[in-house]
């Protein structure tokens, strides 16, 4: 088998990307997202607490995509190939491994230029831009980018829920689920707020003010201060979120393939995973939307994300 062909499984492929679809409603994701958006875009501090929400939630993908992978690779007595009969030669985890690690070379980048900027990096250029725009002094930004309780509780939800463990093949499918629905998620996410940002608000004060301005500095780079978006994804096309998705996919076929999981429970493990994380994100965006909606001052428990209005995931979540 050469580098770079794809394993064929011999039981039915359960990762097309159909049986996710079927799991989440997109249009209504992204019409919930350019609605909170367009909120924000009449206010600046407003569109500077939105970015500033994503931006921090995010900034953990890169890292946690990492640790996944290296918690995969760790697995080495979970996948093997069953036409080998070498134990020594058997193993694969590594090749699962490598489709999941794709993403987090992108997210941490290499060299100068913009698109080989960690992401983080190309996220902050962002939000400094926009601080420019909303004129908010450094006392103003540290304020305002505070982390409430409930943006602090939903991180800690990411964190634990991507990273899965080393040696247990429930976790780390529960953990590629979760993946595969952050990669899926991103590309319907950053192709809204563009949407929102630059075809919508097209008449905005935003939009004229990024007519203005090519560059930001952050540390020691000039960053292009809207990159940020369109790497990942643009109104009108593809970034590398849907790349990454493609990769987690490939993934999770070949964990398939490799792992001795019972189809049926495999395939549950990965929908709950996956579940899981559309679930969390909409608490995300709900809580932001909330925020930007009550002047940045209202505060509530997690718990109370119940009263919020509610996109509903298709099937069992639990």
């Amino acid at each position: 088998m050469t580098e770079g062909n794809k394993v064929q499984s011999t039981t039915p492929h359960i990762c097309q990307s159909s049986i996710f679809r079927s799991l989440v409603h997109p249009q209504e994701i992204s019409n919930f997202i350019e609605e909170i958006v367009g909120r924000a875009l009449t206010n600046p501090e407003a569109l500077y607490l939105l970015v500033h929400r994503y931006t921090h939630f995010n900034g953990y993908a890169g890292p946690l995509v990492g640790i996944l992978a290296a918690n995969i690779g760790l697995s080495r007595e979970l996948f093997h190939d069953p036409h080998e009969e070498i134990r020594s030669l058997a193993d694969r985890a590594s090749l699962v491994a490598r489709y999941v690690h794709n993403a987090t070379i992108d997210e941490h980048g290499m060299g100068i230029s913009n698109k080989k900027l960690p992401h983080r990096v190309l996220a902050q250029g962002t939000l400094k831009f926009i601080a420019e725009f909303a004129k908010l002094n450094g006392s103003r930004q540290n304020k305002l980018s505070q982390a409430p309780s409930w943006l602090s509780e939903i991180c800690q939800r990411f964190i634990s829920g991507y990273q899965g463990k080393a040696g247990d093949i429930e976790e780390l499918l529960l953990a590629m689920g979760f993946h595969a629905a952050s990669e899926m998620l991103a590309d319907i996410e950053y192709a809204a707020i563009d949407r929102a940002l630059r075809i919508n608000g097209k008449d905005s004060s935003f939009a004229r003010y990024l007519q203005t301005r090519t560059r930001v500095v952050v540390g020691d780079y000039q960053i292009n201060p809207y990159i940020w978006i369109t790497a990942h994804a643009c109104h009108d096309r593809h970034g590398v979120e849907h790349d990454h998705y493609e990769d987690a996919l490939r993934a999770i076929e070949m964990a398939e393939h490799y792992s001795s999981v019972d189809p049926k429970e495999f395939l549950n493990w990965i929908k709950k995973g996956f579940q899981k994380f559309i679930t969390l994100q909409h608490l995300l965006f709900s809580f932001i939307r909330e925020e930007i909606t009550e002047n940045y001052s209202y505060s509530f428990p997690l718990e109370e994300i119940v009263t919020l209005p509610s996109i509903q995931v298709r099937g069992d979540a639990q």
